[in-house]
């Protein structure tokens, strides 16, 4: 599916939720976390390919250590993002800031090794 599609579908998903809201339905919501699941697995199918792609052009470079990390931490981020909507589209929000919470340890431990290399760097050139 192309950019346009999802759009449309997103446009269309759109439309009978707010129909189906209207009309009273039991659980609109379900729409929408139907129509989120299915994005995210696109989304999902389309990550294989960029990523082999980053990592090609990193390996034998001095940051595919650190590319391989930020690959990860956009991995965790966008899930987290696509998971917090989707509880709050189902009227949960404190279960979407738990998951956002999560997220946010997530990448902060994901990160360390990173951080603390550029500490030992920047340390390093100031005892020059």
């Amino acid at each position: 599916m192309t950019a346009l599609q999802i759009c449309g579908a997103g446009v269309l998903a759109t439309a009978v939720a707010v129909i189906l809201k209207d009309a009273k339905a039991p659980h609109p919501e379900a729409l929408t976390v139907v129509f989120a699941v299915l994005v995210m697995g696109r989304v999902l199918m389309n990550t294989g390919t960029v990523t082999s792609f980053i990592s090609r052009m990193a390996q034998g470079t001095a940051a595919a250590e650190h590319i391989c990390t930020l690959l990860k931490a956009s991995g965790i981020a966008f899930t987290v993002d696509m998971a917090s909507e989707i509880c709050r589209s189902a009227g949960e929000g404190s279960i979407a800031g738990y998951v956002e919470l999560f997220g946010k340890i997530e990448l902060i431990v994901l990160t360390l090794p990173v951080v603390s290399e550029l500490l030992e760097l920047s340390m390093g050139l100031l005892n020059l």
